[in-house]
């Protein structure tokens, strides 16, 4: 039996990190659930290193959803304190097929809304609703400021008037 040996060079050690990189990445891979995968959850569950806070990473390595994070975390900081995360165990119950009806139904109602308003005609509103919660996309043109203001504030206002909309992230964003 013939002896093979190995002789580490400097190529072999640059690429140990890009391994363990890949390794780690895939160790932390959750699946696209849209619901948590359990019912029972805490928040010193997912405050991991006990900072007082929940961060995305801490929370997609327990299975939380990114779409769940997302909705939950009010103020847009990348954390979740004790109240957001409370928000978020409240809500949440199994996602069935009439909540995703729910929220299609929502889509199309603010979407009729949007295209029947005289100040938004011409524009490209995208509208994804998850959970009542409304995202609103898009680009206005800012030729005229004062109306592209008006535009994307009409929108944001239209969308909150509709029935079954908890909450509007108006995302229009001024297209220079």
């Amino acid at each position: 039996m013939e002896k093979i040996s190995f002789i580490p060079t400097k190529k072999s050690f640059q690429l140990i990190p890009l391994g363990l990189v890949l390794i780690i990445s895939m160790a932390s891979v959750v699946p696209a659930d849209d619901e948590l995968k359990s019912e029972n959850i805490s928040f010193s569950d997912f405050d991991v290193n006990k900072d007082g806070v929940v961060s995305i990473k801490e929370a997609a390595v327990l299975g939380m959803p990114a779409k769940a994070f997302e909705a939950a975390d009010a103020n847009v900081d990348g954390y979740l304190d004790q109240n957001e995360f409370s928000h978020l165990a409240s809500a949440h119950k199994p996602l069935k097929d009439s909540s995703l009806d729910d929220d299609k139904k929502v889509t199309a109602k603010v979407k009729s809304e949007l295209q029947n308003n005289v100040v938004l005609k011409g524009i490209a509103v995208n509208v994804e609703t998850y959970k009542g919660i409304v995202h609103l996309s898009g680009f206005v043109d800012s030729r005229n400021k004062q109306l592209a203001i008006a535009q994307i504030a009409t929108a944001g206002q239209l969308a909150a008037s509709v029935d079954g909309v908890t909450q509007v992230i108006n995302g229009l964003v001024l297209l220079s």
